[in-house]
């Protein structure tokens, strides 16, 4: 997987597909099965910085911070392509210019 910080991070907006279990694991009727499987509320809407990426994966960051020796990520999430309903990607252009005085 190719990490992309040697050169600026992309900013995008997915919304995927994630897997959901039923916390109630007991004995369930057909229409409660059912019911159960006709959810749609497992879709997650994310935006972040895209940290690697490959035909398979993408990798986001909420957030990353560059320093001299290394650079630190949080929020980190690893989302098969497959899962992948919608892409948006944002225009960002790192700088350090906010603090000019």
């Amino acid at each position: 997987m190719q990490n992309l910080l040697h050169e600026k991070l992309k900013l995008v907006y997915i919304e995927w597909v994630d897997t959901i279990g039923d916390p109630d694991n007991g004995w369930k009727s057909e229409d409660d099965s059912d019911s159960f499987f006709d959810r749609e509320d497992n879709i997650v809407r994310e935006t972040g910085f895209v940290w690697a990426e490959d035909t398979d994966y993408i990798c986001l960051v909420g957030k990353y911070m560059p320093s001299l020796d290394l650079v630190l990520s949080a929020h980190r999430t690893k989302i098969p392509k497959r899962w992948i309903l919608k892409r948006v990607e944002f225009e960002y252009v790192p700088t350090m210019d906010f603090l000019e005085e």
